[in-house]
């Protein structure tokens, strides 16, 4: 019995952590960065980045799309999303990056993952 206890609130503390990328939007970000780097090129930096250094040295799946600001690279967990940065293009095609934790850490670091998005904003 105590241990179904500690399972349940186990899952309960997961599940309370997560959120969708709308709700993770609506919060105050984590991170906020600009660049003179391209939107395009910073979001194909943070996704192979983010990808390749998962953790205990893995890599974990991570989704890039185009948006109509510019794009989003997403880190999902079960069942939502773990990290989320919206990279938005700006005047003279320099770009703006929003970053917004979600779930969980299961992945190596959010504090790596927030510094590998920071090393891709430089030229």
């Amino acid at each position: 019995m105590i241990k179904k206890t500690a399972t349940a609130l186990a899952i309960l503390t997961l599940l309370a952590g997560c959120a969708s990328p709308n709700e993770m939007r609506q919060r105050i970000p984590d991170l906020q960065l600009e660049s003179v780097r391209k939107a395009n090129t910073v979001a194909t930096c943070i996704a192979d980045i983010w990808e390749n250094n998962g953790g205990n040295g893995g890599t974990i799946a991570v989704t890039m799309r185009e948006t109509q600001s510019g794009y989003t690279v997403a880190v999902p967990c079960s069942p939502t999303t773990c990290l989320l940065a919206d990279i938005t293009i700006q005047p003279d095609n320099h770009s703006k990056t929003t970053i917004f934790k979600g779930g969980p850490a299961v992945i190596r670091g959010d504090y790596d993952m927030l510094d590998y998005a920071k090393s891709c904003q430089n030229p």
